[in-house]
């Protein structure tokens, strides 16, 4: 199964989940051939205004996983996070990031995940290809059926897992720059946990602390390697022929017969060519992962906790706990006031001095200034300037208008302060 390797070296999507905080910097933000498919028509899409240094670096997504400790028939990557496939966050970092090209290696359910993919893919105006992982032989193998599908000028490649919404474009853009910086043949992303406890340690050279000879599993490491804080975030930026090279001599010497991407780092680390280095992340949180529904429920609270935050530093007032709940893509106008008990999803964008009361859940609506809304559902609505929409009201999804000033159901209006003063049905 895709990820043991992972689980062994230190890439577990629980690093620090229990103790995460809800931070406004939190963005919003995958040996043998397989077939592959493009949800655009072509496996490979130049983008013209790009400076060279990024045009030739493809980004391999890996998603062929069973995701097993989720429990269910969905696939792992398609679990709604925040109301989107999780494994469409990666796509949205790749359509700020734009790499040369995008491949997504898929494996478990494999026609399902590449529909809905490659669906969010359009959406989002970008090319995907998809390489098929049949069967499922370990990480290593996942990679090497994206090889075949990479543009003949890609010359960088960066590889990661689609279940880490959190790895910003910044922090790829980072790690390419310094493998080349360096002269490297591979960059991999580490994170310095205070408690490293479960995880491979990454063991760096001495005398030259920026490159890496291995990554220790934690029950084969001594003492002294044990102390060490810094782990694998599974997240590495190969010299294309490097990773060919390493590719071609990994070998399925583990319990589970699988290849090991990890295992190359050791091969590459022992190569004379440029060896291997590591680049901490800055925010050890953008290599969570989600591995189960606890930590994608966890997940859900980080993104729309930093969207409270985002909002609230703009001017807008959250009355009451638990707070209203918004997706991190909901804008909020200045004045405006959120209650507790209020469900603001999806591209919902209300205008300024807005007042949402409890009950109300408002999905992909677009509100302007003065509108109150409570005790109802709106879904792909929009509403007027100073209209009132209350409980009791049934109000017709996808399309609806209400005009400026209208009321509807039974609203207890604010005053200036914030606070009912009174209301009824219109």
């Amino acid at each position: 199964m895709q990820g043991t390797d992972e689980r062994r070296h230190g890439r577990s999507a629980g690093v620090g989940m229990a103790a995460m905080s809800h931070r406004d910097g939190v963005g919003v933000p995958g040996p043998g051939g397989g077939a592959g498919t493009s949800a655009s028509g072509g496996s490979f899409r130049a983008r013209q205004g790009r400076e060279a240094s990024r045009a030739a670096t493809a980004w391999v997504l890996l998603a062929a996983g069973m995701g097993t400790r989720m429990k269910s028939s969905l696939p792992k990557v398609l679990h709604p996070l925040c109301g989107r496939p999780l494994g469409s966050f990666a796509l949205e970092t790749a359509r700020r990031w734009q790499p040369a090209q995008v491949v997504v290696v898929t494996g478990h359910e494999a026609e399902q995940v590449e529909a809905e993919l490659g669906r969010w893919a359009r959406r989002m105006g970008m090319a995907v290809t998809f390489a098929r992982q049949q069967p499922q032989l370990g990480t290593g193998h996942a990679v090497l059926q994206a090889l075949p599908h990479l543009a003949p000028s890609v010359d960088e490649v960066v590889v990661s897992y689609a279940d880490t919404p959190l790895v910003s474009e910044g922090t790829l853009q980072r790690l390419c720059e310094r493998r080349r910086a360096a002269g490297a043949e591979l960059a991999m992303l580490t994170a310095l946990l205070d408690d490293p406890h479960g995880y491979g340690r990454v063991i760096r050279a001495p005398g030259e602390p920026e490159r890496v000879t291995s990554v220790v599993e934690e029950r084969d490491a001594t003492p002294e390697q044990r102390a060490i804080r810094e782990i694998n975030a599974g997240v590495y930026a190969f010299a294309r022929p490097a990773l060919e090279r390493a590719l071609a001599a990994l070998r399925p010497d583990n319990a589970q017969h699988e290849y090991y991407l990890t295992d190359a780092v050791g091969l590459l680390a022992a190569s004379p060519a440029g060896g291997v280095v590591a680049v901490p992340v800055e925010d050890p949180q953008e290599i969570l992962g989600v591995n189960d529904r606890r930590q994608l429920h966890q997940m859900e609270a980080l993104l729309r906790g930093a969207a409270r935050g985002r909002l609230m530093a703009s001017g807008v007032t959250f009355a009451g706990d638990p707070p209203c709940v918004v997706d991190p893509w909901v804008e909020v106008g200045r004045d405006s006031v959120l209650h507790a008990g209020a469900w603001l999803l999806g591209e919902t964008r209300l205008g300024e001095r807005c007042w949402i009361g409890p009950g109300a859940v408002l999905i992909d609506c677009q509100l302007e200034d003065d509108v109150v809304v409570e005790g109802t559902m709106l879904v792909e609505c929009r509403v007027g300037k100073g209209a009132r929409v209350g409980a009791g009201a049934w109000i017709a999804p996808r399309g609806t208008r209400i005009r400026a000033g209208a009321r509807v159901g039974a609203v207890a209006f604010p005053d200036a302060g914030g606070y009912p003063r009174g209301g009824g049905r219109a």
